[in-house]
């Protein structure tokens, strides 16, 4: 047994012929760190994952993920009626009002892959993350230009850790191999503080946004190809 285990640590990395470099499109998942964050941002991400083989084991990463959410809000508002002395009266209707809120997460860093085997690859990743969200507060998306349009974005810092399982097909003649990967973690970026907000007229505005952050499960699924 001891023997066995002693093989299979010396041949990790012995497939010299193994494709170093990766590009992946990936469905990804960072969760809010608050019921707040949960409003206003589904955490449902996509987008892009490159690496470059440094050796046969360690890797550099990078990836960047969007995504996109729509949120609508309702609110009783008072109207004025001159039909009772010019005082307001209260109207049942709604205003409406949308957000959107978009995130932007890129991350860089590194992976550690150990390779038992050709086609299954377990490795983990340690990644530091930058998160720049975009808010837009509107009456109506339908409108050219609405009463109430407002925008502000913030960036917030983070870290992510996590470990994954890498399937590589056979190569092709040129080379290239088909893979797909999973991987589960943990990530967290600082608050990002919406205290830029402006009007539709360019000046700043008076609504306080507060802050939103990511934080909590992290998960990446992706396929591509190596090279």
């Amino acid at each position: 047994m001891l023997n066995l285990i002693f093989v299979m640590l010396n041949s990790a990395h012995a497939f010299e012929d193994a494709p170093k470099n990766e590009l992946s499109v990936e469905l990804g998942y960072l969760d809010g760190s608050d019921s707040k964050t949960w409003t206003y941002h589904n955490s449902t991400t996509f987008g892009l994952r490159g690496g470059y083989g440094i050796n046969n084991w360690l890797t550099a990463i990078g990836s960047w993920h969007m995504s996109q959410t729509y949120t609508d809000f309702g609110d009783d508002y008072y109207s004025y009626d001159y039909d009772y002395e010019d005082e307001y009266s209260y109207s049942g209707d709604a205003m409406p009002l949308s957000t959107r809120l978009r995130s932007h997460e890129i991350a860089l860093g590194t992976k550690f892959d150990w390779s038992p085997l050709k086609r299954i690859h377990p490795y983990a990743t340690t990644q530091i993350l930058i998160n720049r969200m975009g808010l837009n507060i509107t009456e109506s998306y339908l409108e050219e230009e609405p009463a109430v349009d407002i925008k502000g974005n913030g960036i917030g810092f983070g870290g992510i850790a996590s470990a994954g399982v890498e399937y590589r097909t056979r190569s092709f003649s040129n080379g290239l191999q088909l893979a797909s990967h999973m991987e589960l973690g943990y990530g967290r970026s600082s608050k990002v503080q919406f205290d830029s907000l402006k009007n539709n007229d360019g000046e700043f505005s008076a609504i306080d946004a507060g802050d939103l952050a990511l934080g909590g499960l992290y998960f990446r699924w992706g396929v591509g190809v190596r090279f």
